[in-house]
Protein backbone atom coordinates (compact mmCIF):
# COMPACT_ATOMS: atom_id res chain seq x y z
CA UNK A 1 0.00 0.00 0.00
CA UNK A 2 1.35 3.39 -0.98
CA UNK A 3 1.27 6.54 1.11
CA UNK A 4 1.95 10.04 -0.21
CA UNK A 5 4.61 11.33 2.17
CA UNK A 6 6.84 13.33 -0.13
CA UNK A 7 5.19 16.69 -0.04
CA UNK A 8 5.75 20.26 1.05
CA UNK A 9 2.11 21.15 1.54
CA UNK A 10 0.26 17.84 1.33
CA UNK A 11 -2.01 16.55 4.07
CA UNK A 12 -0.65 13.29 5.49
CA UNK A 13 -4.01 11.63 5.05
CA UNK A 14 -2.88 8.14 4.15
CA UNK A 15 -4.96 5.33 5.63
CA UNK A 16 -2.47 4.08 8.21
CA UNK A 17 -1.84 7.54 9.65
CA UNK A 18 -3.97 7.84 12.78
CA UNK A 19 -3.63 10.18 15.74
CA UNK A 20 -3.14 8.52 19.10
CA UNK A 21 -3.43 10.51 22.29
CA UNK A 22 -1.25 9.35 25.15
CA UNK A 23 -2.56 9.28 28.69
CA UNK A 24 -1.68 12.46 30.57
CA UNK A 25 1.23 11.18 32.75
CA UNK A 26 3.01 9.60 29.82
CA UNK A 27 2.48 12.63 27.66
CA UNK A 28 4.09 14.86 30.30
CA UNK A 29 7.10 12.59 30.49
CA UNK A 30 7.49 12.35 26.70
CA UNK A 31 7.11 16.11 26.32
CA UNK A 32 9.76 16.81 28.93
CA UNK A 33 12.02 14.29 27.25
CA UNK A 34 11.41 15.95 23.91
CA UNK A 35 12.35 19.36 25.30
CA UNK A 36 15.62 18.03 26.68
CA UNK A 37 16.60 15.91 23.72
CA UNK A 38 15.31 18.30 21.13
CA UNK A 39 18.09 20.78 21.92
CA UNK A 40 20.69 18.07 21.41
CA UNK A 41 19.09 16.99 18.15
CA UNK A 42 19.21 20.48 16.72
CA UNK A 43 22.82 20.99 17.74
CA UNK A 44 23.99 17.78 16.15
CA UNK A 45 21.87 17.83 13.00
CA UNK A 46 21.84 21.52 12.18
CA UNK A 47 25.41 22.42 13.14
CA UNK A 48 26.40 25.54 11.26
CA UNK A 49 22.81 26.21 10.29
CA UNK A 50 19.95 28.34 11.55
CA UNK A 51 19.00 26.29 14.60
CA UNK A 52 22.60 25.85 15.72
CA UNK A 53 23.19 29.57 15.39
CA UNK A 54 20.08 30.22 17.45
CA UNK A 55 21.07 27.94 20.30
CA UNK A 56 24.73 28.90 20.26
CA UNK A 57 24.07 32.62 20.77
CA UNK A 58 24.91 34.17 24.15
CA UNK A 59 24.43 32.27 27.38
CA UNK A 60 22.35 29.56 25.71
CA UNK A 61 25.64 28.25 24.32
CA UNK A 62 26.89 27.11 27.76
CA UNK A 63 23.70 25.17 28.43
CA UNK A 64 23.75 23.61 24.97
CA UNK A 65 27.37 22.48 25.20
CA UNK A 66 26.78 21.09 28.68
CA UNK A 67 23.82 19.06 27.40
CA UNK A 68 25.87 17.69 24.51
CA UNK A 69 28.66 16.74 26.87
CA UNK A 70 26.27 14.97 29.24
CA UNK A 71 24.54 13.06 26.46
CA UNK A 72 27.87 11.94 25.01
CA UNK A 73 28.77 10.40 28.37
CA UNK A 74 25.34 8.93 29.17
CA UNK A 75 23.86 7.91 25.84
CA UNK A 76 20.76 6.13 27.11
CA UNK A 77 17.49 6.81 28.90
CA UNK A 78 14.89 4.96 30.90
CA UNK A 79 12.00 4.33 28.57
CA UNK A 80 8.89 6.08 29.99
CA UNK A 81 6.65 3.27 28.73
CA UNK A 82 8.60 0.21 29.87
CA UNK A 83 10.84 1.80 32.55
CA UNK A 84 13.73 -0.13 31.03
CA UNK A 85 17.06 1.32 30.02
CA UNK A 86 17.59 1.77 26.31
CA UNK A 87 20.15 3.49 24.13
CA UNK A 88 19.26 6.65 22.25
CA UNK A 89 19.83 7.06 18.54
CA UNK A 90 19.26 9.99 16.21
CA UNK A 91 15.78 8.82 15.21
CA UNK A 92 14.69 8.46 18.85
CA UNK A 93 15.70 12.04 19.56
CA UNK A 94 14.00 13.41 16.45
CA UNK A 95 10.79 11.45 17.01
CA UNK A 96 10.63 12.62 20.63
CA UNK A 97 10.94 16.21 19.47
CA UNK A 98 8.26 15.84 16.79
CA UNK A 99 5.75 14.07 19.02
CA UNK A 100 6.33 16.22 22.06
CA UNK A 101 6.62 19.73 20.66
CA UNK A 102 5.51 20.04 17.05
CA UNK A 103 2.31 19.73 15.03
CA UNK A 104 1.11 16.58 13.33
CA UNK A 105 2.53 17.60 9.94
CA UNK A 106 6.12 17.77 11.18
CA UNK A 107 8.21 14.70 10.46
CA UNK A 108 11.75 13.44 10.74
CA UNK A 109 13.20 11.29 7.95
CA UNK A 110 16.26 9.09 8.21
CA UNK A 111 18.61 9.19 5.22
CA UNK A 112 16.98 6.09 3.77
CA UNK A 113 13.49 7.49 4.27
CA UNK A 114 14.43 10.83 2.74
CA UNK A 115 16.00 9.12 -0.27
CA UNK A 116 12.65 7.38 -0.76
CA UNK A 117 10.83 10.73 -0.43
CA UNK A 118 12.99 12.19 -3.22
CA UNK A 119 12.28 9.23 -5.47
CA UNK A 120 8.54 9.48 -4.84
CA UNK A 121 8.60 13.19 -5.68
CA UNK A 122 9.76 12.11 -9.14
CA UNK A 123 6.92 9.57 -9.32
CA UNK A 124 9.14 6.55 -8.58
CA UNK A 125 7.34 4.11 -6.29
CA UNK A 126 7.79 0.59 -5.00
CA UNK A 127 4.84 -1.62 -4.14
CA UNK A 128 1.34 -2.40 -5.35
CA UNK A 129 -0.26 1.03 -5.71
CA UNK A 130 -3.43 1.18 -3.63
CA UNK A 131 -4.57 3.70 -1.01
CA UNK A 132 -7.25 2.60 1.44
CA UNK A 133 -9.85 4.42 3.48
CA UNK A 134 -8.82 4.94 7.11
CA UNK A 135 -9.25 1.79 9.22
CA UNK A 136 -10.87 0.02 6.28
CA UNK A 137 -10.07 -2.55 3.60
CA UNK A 138 -11.90 -0.53 0.93
CA UNK A 139 -9.77 1.06 -1.79
CA UNK A 140 -9.97 4.84 -1.93
CA UNK A 141 -7.51 5.27 -4.79
CA UNK A 142 -5.57 3.14 -7.26
CA UNK A 143 -2.32 4.86 -8.22
CA UNK A 144 -2.06 5.43 -11.96
CA UNK A 145 0.29 3.09 -13.85
CA UNK A 146 0.84 0.99 -10.72
CA UNK A 147 0.76 -2.82 -10.64
CA UNK A 148 -2.75 -2.65 -9.14
CA UNK A 149 -3.83 -0.31 -11.97
CA UNK A 150 -2.59 -2.72 -14.63
CA UNK A 151 -4.07 -5.72 -12.82
CA UNK A 152 -7.54 -4.14 -12.94
CA UNK A 153 -8.10 -3.34 -9.27
CA UNK A 154 -10.57 -0.44 -9.00
CA UNK A 155 -11.58 2.30 -6.59
CA UNK A 156 -14.30 0.95 -4.29
CA UNK A 157 -13.00 -2.63 -4.33
CA UNK A 158 -12.81 -4.26 -0.90
CA UNK A 159 -9.75 -6.43 -0.21
CA UNK A 160 -10.83 -9.53 1.70
CA UNK A 161 -7.75 -11.77 1.64
CA UNK A 162 -4.18 -11.90 0.38
CA UNK A 163 -2.33 -15.02 -0.67
CA UNK A 164 1.26 -15.88 -1.59
CA UNK A 165 1.84 -19.56 -2.41
CA UNK A 166 0.33 -21.48 0.50
CA UNK A 167 0.29 -18.52 2.88
CA UNK A 168 -3.04 -16.73 3.22
CA UNK A 169 -4.05 -13.68 5.26
CA UNK A 170 -7.58 -12.45 5.98
CA UNK A 171 -7.86 -8.66 6.27
CA UNK A 172 -9.95 -6.72 8.76
CA UNK A 173 -8.19 -3.30 8.51
CA UNK A 174 -5.78 -1.38 6.30
CA UNK A 175 -2.76 -1.92 8.55
CA UNK A 176 -3.00 -5.67 8.01
CA UNK A 177 -2.99 -5.11 4.24
CA UNK A 178 0.02 -2.82 4.49
CA UNK A 179 1.91 -5.35 6.65
CA UNK A 180 1.03 -8.14 4.20
CA UNK A 181 2.35 -6.22 1.17
CA UNK A 182 5.47 -4.97 2.97
CA UNK A 183 6.40 -8.47 4.16
CA UNK A 184 7.24 -9.60 0.61
CA UNK A 185 10.08 -8.47 -1.64
CA UNK A 186 9.78 -6.88 -5.05
CA UNK A 187 8.82 -9.34 -7.78
CA UNK A 188 6.46 -11.36 -5.55
CA UNK A 189 3.06 -12.24 -7.00
CA UNK A 190 0.29 -11.38 -4.55
CA UNK A 191 -3.20 -12.80 -5.08
CA UNK A 192 -6.01 -10.71 -3.62
CA UNK A 193 -9.56 -11.83 -3.00
CA UNK A 194 -11.66 -8.79 -3.90
CA UNK A 195 -15.29 -7.93 -3.25
CA UNK A 196 -16.54 -5.73 -6.09
CA UNK A 197 -20.15 -4.86 -5.39
CA UNK A 198 -20.94 -8.36 -4.16
CA UNK A 199 -18.95 -10.14 -6.87
CA UNK A 200 -15.93 -12.02 -5.47
CA UNK A 201 -12.85 -11.85 -7.69
CA UNK A 202 -9.32 -13.25 -7.53
CA UNK A 203 -6.81 -10.68 -8.82
CA UNK A 204 -3.06 -11.26 -9.09
CA UNK A 205 -0.71 -8.30 -8.60
CA UNK A 206 3.09 -8.36 -8.81
CA UNK A 207 4.76 -6.09 -6.27
CA UNK A 208 7.42 -4.04 -8.08
CA UNK A 209 8.87 -0.61 -8.85
CA UNK A 210 6.84 1.68 -11.09
CA UNK A 211 6.55 5.28 -12.22
CA UNK A 212 3.21 6.72 -11.11
CA UNK A 213 0.88 8.69 -13.37
CA UNK A 214 -1.53 11.30 -12.03
CA UNK A 215 -3.95 12.38 -14.78
CA UNK A 216 -6.78 10.58 -16.57
CA UNK A 217 -9.09 12.08 -19.21
CA UNK A 218 -12.54 10.83 -20.28
CA UNK A 219 -15.25 12.01 -22.62
CA UNK A 220 -18.34 10.12 -23.72
CA UNK A 221 -16.36 8.05 -26.22
CA UNK A 222 -12.65 8.11 -25.47
CA UNK A 223 -10.06 7.69 -22.72
CA UNK A 224 -6.64 9.29 -22.43
CA UNK A 225 -4.25 8.13 -19.71
CA UNK A 226 -0.54 7.68 -19.11
CA UNK A 227 0.84 4.17 -18.82
CA UNK A 228 3.99 2.14 -19.41
CA UNK A 229 5.20 -1.32 -18.53
CA UNK A 230 8.62 0.16 -17.75
CA UNK A 231 10.00 3.66 -17.43
CA UNK A 232 8.08 6.93 -17.50
CA UNK A 233 4.41 6.57 -18.49
CA UNK A 234 3.55 7.83 -21.98
CA UNK A 235 0.24 9.02 -23.39
CA UNK A 236 -2.30 6.36 -24.30
CA UNK A 237 -5.58 6.80 -26.20
CA UNK A 238 -8.38 4.26 -26.17
CA UNK A 239 -12.05 3.92 -26.93
CA UNK A 240 -13.98 3.76 -23.66
CA UNK A 241 -17.63 3.55 -22.62
CA UNK A 242 -16.88 4.05 -18.93
CA UNK A 243 -18.27 7.60 -18.93
CA UNK A 244 -20.61 7.46 -21.92
CA UNK A 245 -23.19 9.45 -19.94
CA UNK A 246 -21.13 12.65 -20.33
CA UNK A 247 -22.58 15.29 -22.66
CA UNK A 248 -21.07 15.65 -26.12
CA UNK A 249 -19.31 18.92 -25.28
CA UNK A 250 -17.90 17.83 -21.89
CA UNK A 251 -14.45 16.53 -20.99
CA UNK A 252 -13.59 15.05 -17.59
CA UNK A 253 -10.09 15.12 -16.04
CA UNK A 254 -9.10 13.37 -12.79
CA UNK A 255 -5.98 14.76 -11.11
CA UNK A 256 -4.69 12.58 -8.28
CA UNK A 257 -1.64 14.50 -7.02
CA UNK A 258 0.63 17.50 -7.62
CA UNK A 259 3.91 15.68 -8.13
CA UNK A 260 6.01 13.77 -10.65
CA UNK A 261 4.92 14.28 -14.25
CA UNK A 262 1.51 15.75 -13.41
CA UNK A 263 2.17 19.07 -15.19
CA UNK A 264 3.07 17.49 -18.53
CA UNK A 265 0.25 14.98 -18.24
CA UNK A 266 -2.30 17.72 -17.56
CA UNK A 267 -1.09 19.65 -20.61
CA UNK A 268 -1.39 16.58 -22.83
CA UNK A 269 -4.88 15.75 -21.52
CA UNK A 270 -6.10 19.32 -22.12
CA UNK A 271 -4.61 19.34 -25.64
CA UNK A 272 -6.42 16.08 -26.37
CA UNK A 273 -9.66 17.51 -24.99
CA UNK A 274 -9.31 20.57 -27.23
CA UNK A 275 -8.62 18.37 -30.23
CA UNK A 276 -11.76 16.40 -29.47
CA UNK A 277 -13.80 19.61 -29.62
CA UNK A 278 -14.90 19.58 -25.97
CA UNK A 279 -15.46 23.02 -24.44
CA UNK A 280 -16.73 22.27 -20.92
CA UNK A 281 -14.55 20.69 -18.24
CA UNK A 282 -15.18 18.72 -15.07
CA UNK A 283 -11.92 18.82 -13.06
CA UNK A 284 -12.00 16.13 -10.36
CA UNK A 285 -9.84 16.80 -7.29
CA UNK A 286 -11.57 14.31 -5.01
CA UNK A 287 -9.08 12.27 -2.96
CA UNK A 288 -6.25 14.57 -4.08
CA UNK A 289 -4.27 15.25 -0.91
CA UNK A 290 -1.94 17.85 -2.44
CA UNK A 291 1.71 17.91 -3.45
CA UNK A 292 4.50 20.31 -4.33
CA UNK A 293 4.15 24.07 -4.72
CA UNK A 294 6.01 24.22 -8.05
CA UNK A 295 3.72 21.58 -9.59
CA UNK A 296 0.70 23.45 -8.20
CA UNK A 297 1.78 26.72 -9.85
CA UNK A 298 2.45 24.99 -13.17
CA UNK A 299 -0.93 23.24 -13.23
CA UNK A 300 -2.76 26.38 -12.08
CA UNK A 301 -1.38 28.22 -15.12
CA UNK A 302 -3.65 26.14 -17.38
CA UNK A 303 -6.76 27.48 -15.63
CA UNK A 304 -5.86 31.09 -14.76
CA UNK A 305 -7.05 33.80 -17.14
CA UNK A 306 -4.39 36.44 -16.58
CA UNK A 307 -4.62 38.61 -19.68
CA UNK A 308 -1.27 39.69 -21.02
CA UNK A 309 0.58 38.93 -17.81
CA UNK A 310 3.26 36.25 -18.03
CA UNK A 311 2.64 35.19 -14.46
CA UNK A 312 -0.07 35.39 -11.82
CA UNK A 313 -0.20 34.74 -8.08
CA UNK A 314 -1.48 31.26 -7.22
CA UNK A 315 -1.00 31.24 -3.45
CA UNK A 316 0.59 33.35 -0.73
CA UNK A 317 2.57 31.87 2.17
CA UNK A 318 2.63 33.98 5.35
CA UNK A 319 5.62 32.92 7.43
CA UNK A 320 7.78 34.22 10.25
CA UNK A 321 10.08 36.04 7.83
CA UNK A 322 7.22 37.68 5.93
CA UNK A 323 5.20 36.54 2.96
CA UNK A 324 6.18 34.66 -0.16
CA UNK A 325 4.03 34.76 -3.28
CA UNK A 326 3.92 31.67 -5.50
CA UNK A 327 3.42 32.66 -9.14
CA UNK A 328 2.72 30.76 -12.33
CA UNK A 329 5.94 30.36 -14.31
CA UNK A 330 4.21 31.20 -17.63
CA UNK A 331 0.81 31.76 -19.20
CA UNK A 332 -0.59 28.38 -20.25
CA UNK A 333 -4.25 29.41 -20.03
CA UNK A 334 -6.63 27.24 -22.10
CA UNK A 335 -9.14 29.68 -23.51
CA UNK A 336 -11.15 26.97 -25.28
CA UNK A 337 -12.68 25.99 -21.90
CA UNK A 338 -15.92 27.96 -21.71
CA UNK A 339 -17.15 26.50 -18.39
CA UNK A 340 -15.49 24.57 -15.57
CA UNK A 341 -16.79 22.63 -12.57
CA UNK A 342 -14.28 21.55 -9.93
CA UNK A 343 -15.11 18.52 -7.76
CA UNK A 344 -13.84 18.12 -4.19
CA UNK A 345 -14.51 15.98 -1.16
CA UNK A 346 -13.35 15.51 2.44
CA UNK A 347 -9.97 14.23 1.18
CA UNK A 348 -9.34 17.20 -1.12
CA UNK A 349 -6.52 18.95 0.70
CA UNK A 350 -3.70 21.46 0.64
CA UNK A 351 -2.48 22.08 -2.94
CA UNK A 352 -5.91 20.99 -4.24
CA UNK A 353 -7.58 23.59 -2.04
CA UNK A 354 -5.06 26.18 -3.27
CA UNK A 355 -5.95 25.33 -6.88
CA UNK A 356 -9.65 25.77 -6.09
CA UNK A 357 -8.84 29.17 -4.58
CA UNK A 358 -6.81 30.25 -7.62
CA UNK A 359 -9.50 29.14 -10.07
CA UNK A 360 -12.19 30.98 -8.10
CA UNK A 361 -10.03 34.09 -7.80
CA UNK A 362 -9.46 34.42 -11.55
CA UNK A 363 -12.72 32.87 -12.77
CA UNK A 364 -15.75 34.01 -10.80
CA UNK A 365 -17.98 31.80 -12.95
CA UNK A 366 -16.19 28.59 -11.98
CA UNK A 367 -18.45 26.19 -10.09
CA UNK A 368 -17.23 24.20 -7.08
CA UNK A 369 -19.07 21.00 -6.18
CA UNK A 370 -18.03 19.47 -2.84
CA UNK A 371 -19.24 15.95 -2.22
CA UNK A 372 -20.88 15.29 1.15
CA UNK A 373 -19.23 12.87 3.53
CA UNK A 374 -21.01 10.06 5.37
CA UNK A 375 -22.22 12.58 7.97
CA UNK A 376 -23.85 14.78 5.34
CA UNK A 377 -21.20 17.53 5.54
CA UNK A 378 -19.90 19.01 2.29
CA UNK A 379 -16.43 20.46 2.84
CA UNK A 380 -12.87 19.81 1.78
CA UNK A 381 -10.18 18.82 4.29
CA UNK A 382 -9.12 22.33 5.31
CA UNK A 383 -5.31 22.44 5.23
CA UNK A 384 -4.10 25.99 4.74
CA UNK A 385 -0.60 25.62 6.15
CA UNK A 386 2.63 24.75 4.40
CA UNK A 387 5.56 22.51 5.27
CA UNK A 388 9.17 22.94 4.21
CA UNK A 389 11.69 20.11 4.28
CA UNK A 390 15.25 20.82 5.46
CA UNK A 391 17.98 18.33 4.65
CA UNK A 392 20.35 17.49 7.51
CA UNK A 393 24.08 16.91 7.49
CA UNK A 394 23.35 13.26 8.22
CA UNK A 395 21.54 12.90 4.90
CA UNK A 396 18.17 12.73 6.60
CA UNK A 397 15.65 15.55 6.68
CA UNK A 398 13.24 17.37 8.92
CA UNK A 399 9.87 18.66 7.71
CA UNK A 400 8.49 21.67 9.58
CA UNK A 401 5.33 23.71 9.30
CA UNK A 402 6.63 27.08 8.13
CA UNK A 403 3.73 29.21 6.90
CA UNK A 404 0.02 29.91 6.71
CA UNK A 405 -1.25 29.76 3.13
CA UNK A 406 -3.90 32.14 1.77
CA UNK A 407 -5.68 32.47 -1.55
CA UNK A 408 -4.63 35.33 -3.88
CA UNK A 409 -8.03 37.03 -3.66
CA UNK A 410 -8.69 40.42 -2.04
CA UNK A 411 -9.98 38.71 1.14
CA UNK A 412 -6.78 36.61 1.39
CA UNK A 413 -8.92 33.61 2.26
CA UNK A 414 -7.35 30.91 4.44
CA UNK A 415 -9.24 27.62 4.57
CA UNK A 416 -7.13 26.04 7.32
CA UNK A 417 -9.43 24.12 9.67
CA UNK A 418 -12.44 25.22 7.62
CA UNK A 419 -12.11 23.83 4.12
CA UNK A 420 -14.03 24.78 1.01
CA UNK A 421 -17.63 24.44 2.11
CA UNK A 422 -19.81 24.62 -0.99
CA UNK A 423 -22.99 22.72 -0.16
CA UNK A 424 -24.58 20.81 -3.06
CA UNK A 425 -27.84 19.11 -2.14
CA UNK A 426 -28.15 15.48 -3.12
CA UNK A 427 -24.46 14.74 -3.69
CA UNK A 428 -23.28 12.14 -1.21
CA UNK A 429 -20.27 9.86 -1.14
CA UNK A 430 -22.31 6.68 -1.49
CA UNK A 431 -24.09 7.79 -4.68
CA UNK A 432 -22.54 6.26 -7.80
CA UNK A 433 -21.27 9.16 -9.96
CA UNK A 434 -23.42 11.56 -7.92
CA UNK A 435 -20.92 14.43 -7.95
CA UNK A 436 -20.23 14.04 -11.69
CA UNK A 437 -23.95 14.02 -12.49
CA UNK A 438 -24.39 17.15 -10.39
CA UNK A 439 -21.50 18.77 -12.27
CA UNK A 440 -23.20 17.94 -15.58
CA UNK A 441 -26.41 19.50 -14.29
CA UNK A 442 -24.56 22.70 -13.38
CA UNK A 443 -22.85 22.85 -16.79
CA UNK A 444 -26.20 22.48 -18.57
CA UNK A 445 -27.60 25.36 -16.52
CA UNK A 446 -24.83 27.60 -17.85
CA UNK A 447 -25.56 26.75 -21.50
Amino acid sequence: MEENKNDLIKEQSAPVQTARQEKTPKKKISTALAVLLGVVFFLISFAGGFFANYFLRGKEANVAYDLVSIMERVGYIYDPKTNERREINEKDVADALVKGLLDRYAKYYTKEEYDEVIEKSKGNYQGVGVVLYDQSTKIRQVVGNSPAYHAGIKRGDVLLKGKVSSEEKTFSNNEQISDFINSYKSGTELVFEVDRGGEILQISVVKKSYVASYVTYFDNENLCDFISNSGAPSINYELSQEMNYLDDDVGYIKLNSFEGGATWQMGQALAYMEGRGKTKLILDLRDNGGGYMNVLTHIASYFIRNGNSSKSAVAIAEGKAGEEVYYTDMNRYKSFISSIVVLGDQNTASASECLIGAIKTYNENAIIVVEKDSYGVAKTFGKGIMQTTYQLLSGGAFKLTTARVVWPNSQRTCINGVGVTTQIDGVVESQQNGAILKALEKLREKA
